[in-house]
């Protein structure tokens, strides 16, 4: 699981890499918060599955797939 406020005003971040298939729980909208809407990258293959989840549905425009 990814806490609320984990990321939160992590400002350098350039992009951030998930590998888990399967969303993990997201504790809140914040969790990646004031990070300058860097892009998340996940499993293609669970790129809707992340889109749909529950606090991920929120960051669905930074989401992309991981391309090998």
């Amino acid at each position: 699981s990814i806490g609320n406020w984990a990321l939160f005003n992590s400002i350098k971040l350039t992009s951030v890499t998930i590998q888990a298939t399967t969303p993990p729980t997201l504790g809140g909208t914040d969790a990646f918060g004031n990070t300058n809407n860097c892009p998340i990258y996940v499993p293609a293959e669970s790129l809707e599955a992340y889109s749909q989840a529950t606090n991920w549905s929120s960051l669905a425009s930074r989401l992309q797939a991981i391309v090998a």
